[in-house]
């Protein structure tokens, strides 16, 4: 008959599964990080646009989405009598960023949505202004720890508007409200920074 040694009341710890003990486990008592503790800059405000500040956008921010590329794009497949042989690099760094905004009846986001547009390509004459003036240069979103220290970085560089998202329904019976307009925007690079560590490090 088999003999089974318990190498758990023995204190042996290598081997298959030998990382299973809580001091590994629970990280050092270190804390996950929240999903709704972030918050956002805007250093440069864009020129040419209608802009509420940031402070009316902050308050206003109720979801942020953001498009961050988390795949290799190159992809070199070389097939050698039957045997592939592969390689990965390359690696895109645009997006797009999505704020779904509340609104109320002064109608200080639509009117910002609105403003976008018409820098973009304006409604009644047609007229579109430079890039340079209707871009955000720099978008920053932090993530935060529990106790609102931020601990990594996001820079967005050059945000253009694309679209908006706003109801338009006429309904003859009271049914929902017009609260939330919602601001696309693409972006053309993006770095990470972790602020946690000594000296920050960015990728």
């Amino acid at each position: 008959m088999a003999n089974f040694v318990d190498f758990a009341q023995l204190g042996v710890t290598q081997g298959y599964l030998g990382f299973v003990e809580y001091p590994k486990l629970s990280g050092g008592g270190k804390e996950f990080l929240w999903q709704h503790m972030w918050d956002i800059d805007i250093p440069v405000k864009p020129r040419a646009v209608y802009w509420p500040g940031l402070d009316v956008i902050k308050h206003r921010m109720k979801t942020l989405s953001l498009d961050v590329k988390k795949d290799l794009v190159g992809n070199a497949d070389v097939n050698i009598r039957g045997i592939h042989i592969k390689q990965h690099g390359g690696y895109e760094s645009d997006g797009t960023v999505n704020w779904e905004m509340i609104d109320f009846e002064d109608q200080t986001i639509y009117a910002m949505a609105l403003s976008f547009m018409s820098a973009g390509g304006a409604n009644r004459y047609k007229f579109q202004l430079r890039k340079e003036d209707v871009m955000i240069p720099v978008f920053q979103v932090f993530f935060l720890n529990s106790s609102r220290k931020p601990v990594k970085r996001i820079d967005f560089y050059t945000l253009q508007f694309m679209s908006y998202d706003y109801s338009y329904e006429t309904p003859t019976e009271p049914s929902g409200v017009r609260e939330t307009v919602t601001l696309n925007f693409s972006y053309e690079h993006h770095d990470k920074t972790l602020l946690n560590v000594v000296p920050a490090f960015t990728f």
